[in-house]
């Protein structure tokens, strides 16, 4: 994000309670969490949802955001508390939202985002490109064609199938 960043000169300060401070990228400050939201003119959401995670931006949260911020959510729905995030854009304490992601998938039809001009939805979809359905097209008949081969796909979801004797059987060898 900070490099994707970079070449609008904008100062970038980071949250995450497990990465080791030497190891991020120069011109980046690690802060905690309230540090962040109070501090940032746009906060964008990039963690996994875990329990730990599960509306990690709340109510609270949102109330301490820097007013006339911009929320960011590219990560997953349940992480954001959406409906105080309509309460916090409707009230003018945050000045807009952008999300790719919903706390219910496929979002509800009556959820109060879709009544606010200040927020952009899209699907979460960046990354369905042109090159990357090639790219995954062809992958994937290799790995087909790999298996058909007896041999091991280059890219193994659940490797503990080469331990299955059905993987090991004759046929699959031919």
């Amino acid at each position: 994000m900070a490099r994707r960043t970079e070449p609008l000169g904008l100062r970038c300060v980071a949250f995450d309670p497990y990465v080791e401070p030497a190891t991020v990228r120069a011109g980046v400050e690690l802060v905690d969490l309230e540090t962040l939201l109070a501090r940032s003119d746009f906060v964008c959401v990039t963690c996994p949802l875990t329990p730990e995670t599960h509306r990690l931006i709340d109510r609270r949260r949102l109330e301490s955001m820097r007013p006339g911020g911009y929320l960011i959510n590219v990560a997953r729905g349940p992480i954001v508390d959406t409906l105080a995030l309509a309460d916090a854009l409707r009230e003018g304490h945050l000045a807009g939202a952008a999300l790719d992601v919903f706390e219910t998938e496929p979002g509800e039809p009556d959820h109060p985002l879709l009544t606010l001009d200040n927020v952009i939805l899209s699907p979460h979809a960046i990354a369905y490109t042109s090159s990357a359905f090639t790219g995954l097209g062809a992958t994937a008949t290799s790995n087909v064609l790999a298996v058909a081969r007896g041999a091991v796909p280059r890219h193994i979801a659940n490797p503990a199938v080469l331990d299955h004797p059905r993987w090991r059987a004759p046929e699959l060898a031919q």
